[in-house]
C-alpha cells in the first residue's frame, strides 16, 4: 500500500491510500507455445539444461499473437527441448526450438521455481537484444 505524502494516517478507505503491485522484469526462453500463440511456455538454463519456470498468458494484443504465430511456426520441434518433463496439468500443445527471449513482468517466484502471474511484455532474438520483435511498443 502507498500513501500520497502530505496525508494523514487513517485507518479506514480512503483515496489518498493506493494498492500498488510491485513486478519484477526478466527474460526467458521461449520453448512452446499454446495454439494459436496465445500463450508462451518459458525456461531458463542451468547449465545446459533448460528448466521449465511458467507461461505467459496476458500482455498479448490480437496482432502479437499473429506475429507470434508467424515466428514460433517455423521453429516448432516434435520433442521436448527441456531436461525433464514439466510438472503441468494442462499440457504444451507445441514444443519450440529456444530460439527467442519473451520479456516478462511477474509478481513472484513459488518455492518450485514457477513464476507467479506473468505478463508478456515482449520477444527478443537474444537476452541482451534491445529491439523487440514483437512488443505493444517497439
Amino acid at each position: 500500500m502507498s500513501k500520497l505524502r502530505d496525508a494523514p494516517y487513517r485507518s479506514e478507505r480512503s483515496e489518498s491510500w493506493i494498492k500498488v503491485k510491485c513486478l519484477q522484469t526478466d527474460r526467458y526462453e521461449v520453448i512452446g507455445y499454446k495454439d494459436g500463440a496465445t500463450s508462451l511456455y518459458l525456461a531458463k538454463r542451468e547449465g545446459k539444461d533448460l528448466l521449465y519456470v511458467g507461461k505467459a498468458g496476458t500482455g498479448f494484443t490480437n496482432s502479437m499473437i499473429l506475429e507470434l504465430a508467424r515466428l514460433l511456426k517455423p521453429i516448432t520441434l516434435k520433442t521436448m527441448p527441456l531436461a525433464k518433463k514439466p510438472d503441468r496439468k494442462n499440457k504444451i500443445d507445441h514444443w519450440a526450438e529456444p530460439k527467442y527471449w519473451a520479456e516478462v513482468a511477474y509478481s513472484d517466484i513459488t518455492s518450485d521455481g514457477l513464476l507467479r502471474h506473468v505478463i508478456f511484455r515482449g520477444l527478443y532474438e537474444s537476452r541482451a537484444a534491445k529491439k523487440p520483435l514483437v512488443a505493444k511498443f517497439k
